[in-house]
């Protein structure tokens, strides 16, 4: 693929970059890249350039853009209603929540707008349960975890995150992750639940331990502890199974959704079981536009495909190429340290920082991101094509050649 980003094609995509340096709150140190549309694994810039996606806008447009079958739902229920609040239930939320009940072998549902508040939601959710037993309502986060930007969620993650925004919400803790003696430390009536995510994902894509989940669960079953499994990043199919818990045979006591559940389309979740739910509240929790119709609709259309017969046995066989690729890669170029993930979320360690990296490969086409410093983290479309895994490696392959040709 040619070079992106020549000074002959990025007239527009300045353009857009700088009214956005001078108006947008300076939050994200973005690319100078304006995509304006994109078709299955294919993004296409202001300028005309066209990108392979291996992002997925995080892992997110796990069906690819401009999916034949989201557009039409989406199109469909915008044209007939999008909003009526939660005073009421619409056809599309219903169905929904009986979907993802049901997929997930859970009991109830909560619909939010994003990860993050879906995060809030289950340490509500947690801690109410707690209080009803005269249990206190500390949270056990791992270290390396995300669980979003909001209060809670950065009370749970590491202290440099937190810096400038304190006072911090108390009660939250981190720990060693798939270490199962540091959680055994924390073990007691003070503690309300441990949440951790099966598969990291800003982490740097690091996988829990088989043992691990069976001897947490134990202990949380044993203890009256809430477990909860945050497949924000790692669920809706990113790791072959629809759900990651699914891989490891645990069953949580409360699950986190987002991201590609709307392919695009904000919308999340809280399930939980039966015994969770009993101990809420009218009134103790809700949301303005949570589980709207539109977003309802699309989630729905989401499940259709991920649910098709044969999907998820693709999502598996392809993540097994590129991991295979990849690992053949790792034997060509020692500055790769590890090769790890499930299914289609993978992340690749070197030795040295990825995002110079990350960089010189979207000059080539291909979207990738850099995690945790050192991991470049691949989550494309769950519907990437064999061929455009090939061609994924090939444009990696070849930046990696060049760049340890020119150190």
């Amino acid at each position: 693929m040619s070079e992106h980003q020549s000074s002959q094609n990025t007239k527009r995509s300045d353009r857009l970059t700088k009214i956005d340096q001078e108006h947008h709150l300076p939050t994200y140190k973005r690319f100078p890249v304006a995509f304006v549309s994109g078709q299955g694994c294919r993004l296409r810039d202001a300028d005309g350039n066209e990108y392979l996606d291996a992002l997925a806008g995080i892992a997110v447009t796990s069906l690819g853009h401009a999916h034949p079958k989201i557009t039409e739902a989406i199109n469909k229920q915008a044209s007939r209603l999008l909003h009526v609040s939660n005073f009421f239930i619409t056809e599309p939320q219903v169905k929904l929540e009986k979907r993802l009940t049901e997929a997930s072998w859970m009991d109830h549902v909560f619909l939010s707008n994003s990860g993050t508040e879906s995060f809030e939601g289950a340490v509500k959710l947690a801690r109410k349960y707690a209080s009803k037993r005269n249990r206190g309502g500390g949270i056990i986060s791992m270290h390396n975890s995300f669980h979003g930007r909001t209060m809670a969620a950065m009370a749970s993650a590491a202290a440099e995150k937190q810096e400038g925004f304190g006072p911090m919400p108390g009660g939250f803790k981190q720990i060693p992750f798939n270490d199962i003696e540091a959680f055994k430390n924390e073990v007691s009536d003070d503690i309300a639940a441990v949440v951790l995510e099966p598969v990291q994902g800003e982490g740097g894509i690091h996988v829990a331990q088989q043992d691990y989940l069976n001897e947490i669960h134990k202990i949380c079953t044993k203890n009256n502890i809430l477990l909860i499994f945050d497949e924000i990043q790692c669920g809706m199919g990113r790791t072959g199974n629809l759900f990651a818990k699914d891989h490891f045979g645990v069953q949580p006591d409360i699950i986190t959704l987002a991201k590609a559940l709307g392919n695009g389309v904000p919308v999340g979740a809280v399930l939980c079981n039966k015994e969770v739910s009993a101990a809420i509240d009218y009134g103790d929790h809700g949301t303005t536009f949570g589980g709207n119709p539109l977003a309802s609709a699309t989630a729905l259309a989401v499940l259709d495909e991920m649910e098709k017969p044969g999907f998820m046995e693709e999502v598996r066989r392809k993540g097994d190429i590129l991991k295979k690729h990849l690992l053949e890669l790792q034997q060509k170029f020692d500055v790769i340290t590890e090769v790890r993930g499930l299914g289609l979320m993978l992340g690749i360690e070197f030795s040295f920082e990825a995002k110079p990296l990350v960089e010189e490969l979207l000059k080539k086409g291909l979207v990738a991101n850099a995690t945790a410093g050192n991991v470049l983290r691949l989550v494309p479309p769950l519907i990437i094509s064999e061929q455009e895994i090939n061609e994924l490696m090939q444009i990696l392959t070849d930046t990696l050649t060049e760049k340890i040709n020119n150190s």
